[in-house]
């Protein structure tokens, strides 16, 4: 009766095992199908990524500006002067204190200036 019993436990342990391998199998098997698929989103992704880039230089070509410049949506927008653009040594905006900031600002109305950087 022990004999049986233990050659029972051994076939069921053994039984686990396999499944345990089997199924372990069988999830990397699924990852190994999942790669050629993410493979061609990935190349799809940079083909639009290249398409778009290909636009965006388009649209930012000196060319396709002058021909924005001189539709009528636009012809209020104007090339600033030399007088009119202000421009800093590097390093003096960090000379200044924040009291110094604080009497600037209250000193002169904020202008927004066409130098093409974003403003907090």
């Amino acid at each position: 009766m022990r004999v049986l019993l233990r050659i029972f436990l051994c076939i069921f342990t053994t039984g686990v095992f396999l499944y345990s391998f089997i199924d372990s199998q069988n999830k990397l098997t699924r990852l190994r199908l999942q790669i050629p698929v993410l493979a061609k989103d990935i190349r799809e992704i940079k083909e639009v990524n290249t398409q778009l880039k290909y636009e965006i230089e388009l649209f930012e070509s000196p060319q396709h500006l002058l021909e924005l410049a001189r539709n009528a949506e636009y012809s209020h927008l104007k090339q600033p002067l030399l007088k009119e653009i202000i421009t800093l040594p590097q390093g003096v905006a960090l000379e200044i204190t924040s009291e110094e900031k604080q009497k600037v600002a209250k000193g002169r109305p904020r202008l927004n200036l066409p130098i093409g950087a974003k403003q907090p």
